[in-house]
């Protein structure tokens, strides 16, 4: 292998649905560096390979952004040697992955040549799961990103996968910033092991989203649109509509009983 970085996708979690083109390149690497052990492809590694996790740095460093960044710099490191290096991370590199940005960061400033290996991520295995079609206005959101947030950056009206929900507390602050939008007995589902052979939906209502056992680090949450347009995106269209060109207003008075009625009517020039 040259000089430079590979980036490998480990895909959901299912061995068999690594891509060929990222088994190859497991396969003929000498030394794997990954970010995390705690994924099920792991297991099903070439044994040949020597495999260094950085795990570590999670309990060592205070904050995420703090543990990327190291990750960061010591790919970037171990891509100065003839070899260059094998980055592995779950699902696609560029699904839900910081480091794998900090990375791309670093190496374009420094002039190395990064190579990304697809992989799987939890997206299609989700949307197998729950019969979605991901082109039909769906909103993929990082867990972590919306549990800072006082108020989802989510439109009610589409639907939306919440991704990275990997602990109960973290389901708990989800949990608080949607209630700020949908309605605490709103329906939702928790997607657990999506692209495993442990694959299930859960499905219960958003206030008891934290209450269940099972969620870890392979646990999405499907959250379907509200009943009723009420976006402020869906009043916005509806107002634009009404001023396109080919609408006009006309007035209208009616004798009642009670006296004059008027109303208003948008009917096409």
């Amino acid at each position: 292998m040259k000089q430079g970085i590979t980036i490998v996708g480990l895909g959901p979690g299912d061995p068999n649905k690594l891509t060929l083109e990222a088994q190859q390149v497991l396969q003929e690497a000498r030394e794997i560096y990954l970010r995390t052990r705690h994924h099920s492809t792991v297991a099903a590694l070439p044994a040949s390979s020597s495999l260094h996790f950085f795990d570590y740095l999670y309990e060592t460093k205070e904050t995420f952004a703090e543990v990327y960044d190291e990750i960061a710099r010591r790919i970037l490191e171990l891509s100065q040697r003839p070899e260059g290096v094998v980055y592995a991370v779950p699902g696609h590199p560029l699904v839900g992955e910081e480091s794998v940005q900090r990375v791309l960061t670093l190496a374009k400033r420094e002039g190395i040549s990064v190579r990304i290996v697809e992989g799987l991520s939890f997206v299609e295995p989700v949307l197998t799961c729950l019969g979605l079609d991901a082109l039909d206005g769906l909103q993929i959101v990082d867990a972590t990103e919306l549990a800072v947030l006082h108020h989802p950056c989510l439109n009610p009206d589409l639907p939306a996968i919440i991704g990275q929900l990997y602990n109960r507390q973290l389901a708990s602050d989800v949990k608080l910033t949607l209630m700020n939008l949908y309605p605490d007995e709103h329906p939702a589902a928790l997607v657990c092991r999506a692209g495993t052979e442990q694959a299930r939906v859960l499905e219960v209502s958003l206030y008891e989203i934290d209450r269940q056992p099972d969620i870890d680090h392979l646990t999405s949450l499907y959250v379907p649109p509200l009943p009723r347009p009420s976006s402020l995106e869906t009043f916005q269209d509806t107002i634009a509509r009404l001023r396109a060109p080919g609408l006009s207003l006309i007035h209208i008075s009616e004798p009642t009983r009670l006296g004059m009625i008027s109303y208003a009517v948008f009917c096409l020039k």
